[in-house]
């Protein structure tokens, strides 16, 4: 008798870099962060805000989401149901230190209003960096419905990205991916909708942060973000020089320094903003 398979093991995926694991920093006072990248991205690329709030005082988490950090192939074969599911076990963990504090950039950002929608109590605010509510590129939008359901994604699986828009330095600390897996991307393009569905349920003080040359989330997004959201203190903040990725483009002091100051001010440390444009 021949002896049976073992099933085999899911192949475990190695970071591509070290500097590419979710990390905490311990803070003096304040509410606990909990900071969320972006798609195919990584911590690394949240790691300039955590620094920032780090200095005011802040306790932070940076989460590395499922099948980021290691290999396209990994991010491939995760559903967008296991960033969700990871990142409000994260919140879970954060949640006896007291109401946490959620930024979030790119589709980060889009899993920081879903978990403000779904749990009220557990969040203090929420900080939107570039949310994209649908692709600016129209390739993206025309093809990803013929994938979705014509089942030619057992054929076509990685699309190419254009190159990115960070200077040279920024780009060797923030990485990324150099494709994106199709079904990734219909995962996003699924959480896109869930997201908008979600806005009126947020109800957490808020604040949008998009560049104006932003590419990847169209600037018009913000916007309709802003104006649907429930909260009631609210503020849009205009980046002019910035491009989608917030945190380590050219206005990436401002942008750390804006959601500094707008948590401080929800923890108690100021006045929380009245709800504006800029």
């Amino acid at each position: 008798m021949l002896p049976a398979r073992m099933p085999a093991e899911p192949p475990r995926w190695p970071l591509a870099r070290p500097d590419l694991e979710g990390f905490h920093t311990r803070g003096s006072h304040g509410q606990p962060c909990l900071l969320l990248h972006g798609f195919t991205a990584a911590p690394s690329e949240m790691r300039p805000l955590a620094e920032a709030l780090s200095a005011r005082g802040f306790p932070v988490t940076v989460l590395r989401l499922p099948g980021h950090g290691t290999h396209v192939d990994e991010l491939a074969a995760v559903r967008p149901s296991d960033w969700l599911e990871s990142a409000e076990g994260a919140m879970e963990r954060l949640a006896p230190a007291g109401p946490v504090l959620l930024a979030g950039q790119s589709m980060g950002a889009l899993l920081a209003l879903l978990i403000a929608a779904r749990r009220t109590t557990t969040v203090a605010a929420v900080a939107a960096l570039a949310a994209p509510l649908w692709f600016a590129d129209w390739r993206a939008r025309t093809l990803l419905p013929v994938l979705r359901y014509s089942g030619l994604t057992r054929l076509v699986r990685f699309l190419p990205k254009a190159p990115s828009a960070l200077s040279e330095e920024a780009r060797r600390r923030h990485f990324t991916y150099d494709r994106f897996p199709v079904k990734g991307l219909l995962g996003l393009s699924s959480l896109m909708r869930e997201a908008w569905r979600a806005l009126p349920e947020v109800r957490v003080p808020l604040l949008v942060v998009h560049g104006r040359h932003d590419a990847t989330a169209p600037p018009a997004g913000a916007r309709l973000l802003f104006d649907r959201a429930g909260s009631d203190t609210k503020e849009l903040v205009w980046m002019d020089k910035s491009r989608h990725v917030l945190t380590h483009d050219i206005q990436s002091g401002e942008v750390c320094a804006r959601v500094g100051a707008f948590f401080e001010a929800v923890s108690g440390a100021g006045s929380p903003p009245a709800s504006s444009t800029r």
